[in-house]
């Protein structure tokens, strides 16, 4: 039988510090997420307003680099060197022929929260956003009986008319670029 919880979607949206819609894969959500406050203030210091990486080549080399380590340039692929100049100026330094990643994630998505208005249609997003986030299929009026089962059994939340029906598993996002890459959408639009 599934968890019934009092939670509202309401808390959800509360318990985060930045909201942003966001589409992946063909399906989009409304991500929750945790804000970095030192990667926020070293951006918008840096400009005065959000900066945010939003090319994917420049983004997957920055992953590569070790966070705050001096790397050799010299150590870099050929292919990693061509995309140097591509770089924003805030997200590294060189000095002496090393470079070193002084960005990260802005934001830490927490909740998915997909608006759908059939299950199987939100259960699908859900699928898309839940190596990243905890997803909560939001719908106006149950249409599959079986959804609140199966929605536990995934670890995918539901809401029924703003109610939280289940709550979502927590989820340890995977690290990696599509991870950063959402964030930074997220970021560039919260």
């Amino acid at each position: 039988m599934p968890s019934h919880v009092s939670t509202s979607l309401a808390d959800l949206f509360a318990a985060t510090d930045a909201s942003a819609p966001v589409r992946m894969r063909g399906h989009s959500a409304r991500l929750l997420c945790r804000l970095d406050p030192e990667e926020h203030a070293r951006r918008t210091g840096a400009a005065g307003r959000r900066l945010a990486l939003a090319d994917w080549a420049p983004l997957n080399l920055l992953m590569g680099l070790p966070h705050g380590e001096p790397v050799p340039v010299a150590a870099l692929s050929i292919r990693e060197r061509t995309i140097l100049p591509r770089l924003p100026h805030w997200t590294h330094t060189l000095h002496d022929g090393h470079i070193r990643r002084s960005a990260r994630p802005p934001l830490h998505p927490v909740y998915a929260a997909i608006f759908a208005s059939r299950w199987e249609e939100g259960r699908a997003a859900a699928r898309e956003f839940r190596p990243f986030s905890a997803p909560v299929v939001v719908l106006d009026a149950l249409d599959d009986p079986f959804a609140p089962i199966e929605a536990e059994g995934l670890g995918i939340g539901l809401a029924l008319d703003e109610k939280l029906v289940v709550a979502p598993a927590r989820r340890v996002p995977s690290p990696g670029p599509t991870l950063w890459w959402l964030a930074e959408h997220a970021y560039a639009r919260y």
